[in-house]
């Protein structure tokens, strides 16, 4: 899992080509008033899930984890925030779903907020709960962007 601001994200070109790529999306903006879905960037490789919500309580989340896709969720606004869990210490609750690339776990994790400008990155296998309140009920704009490995 990586934690930081997307005035930092140059420092995580050199990890992937398609991260990259991704990086460089989120740092022209063009996404962050587009509306809500899908927008691909290269296809299957490399696609843009832009999403508004209320977060929820940490009672009401889920833990999950991918296994083909790295996901890059970038806060446009609003707060939220956000679980991590190691793999290891995470127990699946639903087996895998090829088609929907995810797993379910019980898991106990670390919390991190997220404010606008933000971003986390979690590689296969990083047990995450995403989209948690973190007080009074606040809209959250997204952009998750799921980059094949």
């Amino acid at each position: 899992m990586i934690y930081d601001h997307l005035s930092r994200s140059a420092l995580y070109h050199p990890l992937s080509p398609r991260l990259a790529k991704a990086f460089a999306v989120l740092q022209d903006g063009k996404l962050n008033e587009a509306a809500l879905g899908r927008h691909d960037i290269e296809g299957n490789d490399v696609f843009a899930l832009v999403q508004t919500y209320e977060p929820k309580p940490r009672e009401k989340g889920l833990w999950e984890a991918h296994r083909n896709y790295i996901d890059l969720q970038y806060v446009i606004a609003g707060s939220e925030l956000m679980g991590h869990s190691r793999w290891e210490n995470a127990t699946s609750t639903q087996p895998y779903n090829t088609e929907k690339d995810y797993e379910l776990f019980a898991a106990d994790g670390a919390f991190l907020r997220f404010d606008p400008g933000m971003f986390a990155v979690f590689f296969p296998h990083d047990v995450h709960m995403p989209a948690i309140n973190i007080g009074p009920a606040v809209t959250v704009r997204k952009i998750v962007i799921k980059v094949a490995v």
